[in-house]
């Protein structure tokens, strides 16, 4: 589909030139790409295509001679850039007369000019009902496009919250892991569910209750030490309860505080996750921040 602005050239500031741009987004027809390309789907008979287009082809002749019409009655309009002065003594009376009738030429050509479009108009009435059925058609299938996408999105994340959940179903025997991370003064006992976060350098093939007693021996000596869990561990837990300390709990029957305060250091607004909560989501898993340089769910071979 093509528009008048696209077909007919409009660079004079006349009577004319003022109406095109008012109807630059008139709806043509002049390319037989218009059958093929941009409509594939539509059944468009060749009557109506060729009623469309040879409209079309006599709107913008018509509107060619216009143009040149409008250019002649206002030529006293349009002086040359230079030599203003000289232009004016020589078409001082062509000017003159131009001036006298240019109100009653403008109207004429207004009216021709409204009489061709009303005149395409009739002729190609059905051709702005079948771009508008094209329209919506297309933001038919955009949405529905949009829909199907979300719901794969939503299989997709399904599906990695079953398998989570399946893990950690499983997870009743020696698939548990932990590492103590120290920066800047700040410890940090990390967990890991070896089947979903699989860390190099962590203490690993432990049950709950033996990663339990290290959690217990690290606060002996360092009581304001912060837990966190790996990405995808985390997400097991909070996908199943409100939170991972709830989580730990249900797994080992002990009630843990993940951020104690230390009092001598500033309190921290809000909560914290650490690292692993800045990246990922039910697509895979972030960095886990441990000391050992692996990726929970990413290079370091996570849970997929």
């Amino acid at each position: 589909m093509s528009t008048l602005a696209n077909l007919v050239e409009n660079r004079h500031l006349d009577v004319i030139g003022e109406l095109i741009r008012d109807h630059d987004y008139l709806a043509c027809v002049s390319d037989p790409g218009f059958r093929s390309d941009a409509y594939p789907d539509t059944a468009i008979s060749d009557s109506d295509y060729d009623r469309w287009r040879t409209a079309t082809e006599d709107l913008v002749g018509a509107i060619s001679e216009l143009q040149a019409r409008a250019r002649e009655v206002g030529a006293h309009l349009e002086p040359p850039l230079g030599g203003t002065l000289l232009w004016s003594l020589r078409y001082a009376r062509r000017n003159r007369r131009l001036r006298a009738n240019y109100d009653t030429h403008a109207a004429e050509l207004r009216a021709e000019f409204h009489r061709v479009i009303a005149e395409y108009k009739q002729r190609t009435g059905d051709l702005t009902e079948f771009l508008e059925e094209e329209h919506r058609r297309a933001r038919q299938r955009i949405e529905e496009e949009q829909r199907r996408r979300e719901e794969e999105r939503e299989r997709e994340r399904e599906r990695i919250r079953s398998r989570r959940a399946a893990a950690l179903d499983a997870a009743t025997g020696a698939q548990w892991a932990y590492e103590i991370t120290d920066y800047s003064n700040a410890r940090t006992f990390w967990i890991y569910l070896s089947s979903l976060d699989a860390i190099l350098g962590a203490e690993g093939e432990l049950t709950v209750a033996e990663v339990q007693e290290a959690l217990r021996a690290e606060r002996e000596h360092h009581p304001y030490t912060q837990v966190l869990w790996g990405a995808e561990t985390r997400r097991a837990l909070t996908d199943r309860y409100s939170s991972e300390a709830e989580g730990w709990q249900a797994l080992t029957g002990e009630l843990i505080d993940p951020h104690p305060h230390d009092p001598s250091r500033p309190r921290r607004s809000g909560k914290y996750y650490g690292p692993s909560s800045t990246y990922g989501g039910d697509g895979g898993g972030g960095y886990s921040g441990c000391s050992g340089g692996g990726y929970s769910g990413g290079f370091g071979g996570g849970f997929r």
